[in-house]
């Protein structure tokens, strides 16, 4: 086998692997069920409400998760969480995905 061709077979297993990796992380994140701190949601400036069984929310889901990774005042909220689904009740959240812009409250 060639040189070329063993490079791009490599270059081509990598990407796929590290792809693989990405969307496990992404999704698995989604799942996460555990209650936002009370610190995390005063100091956020926007607040994405979702669920983890909505389809909608599936679809935006990797660029909510990437936005919050690299923003910190943005904060995802399970409402499938009890604790997260009271929060979801102080912001009249009805139906999801829900963003709400704090910053616009005051």
């Amino acid at each position: 086998m060639s040189n070329l061709k063993r490079f791009i077979l490599t270059g081509t297993i990598t990407s796929c692997i590290a792809i693989t990796i990405a969307l496990l992380t992404i999704f698995g994140a989604m799942n996460n069920r555990s209650a936002i701190s009370k610190a995390k949601i005063s100091s956020a400036h926007t607040l994405v409400f979702y669920r983890d069984n909505c389809r909608k929310c599936q679809q935006r889901y990797p660029a909510y998760y990437l936005k919050s990774v690299f923003d910190k005042s943005y904060v995802l909220v399970n409402v499938n969480n009890s604790t997260n689904g009271q929060l979801a009740e102080k912001y009249n959240v009805k139906k999801t995905p829900t963003i709400i812009n704090k910053s616009r409250e005051r």
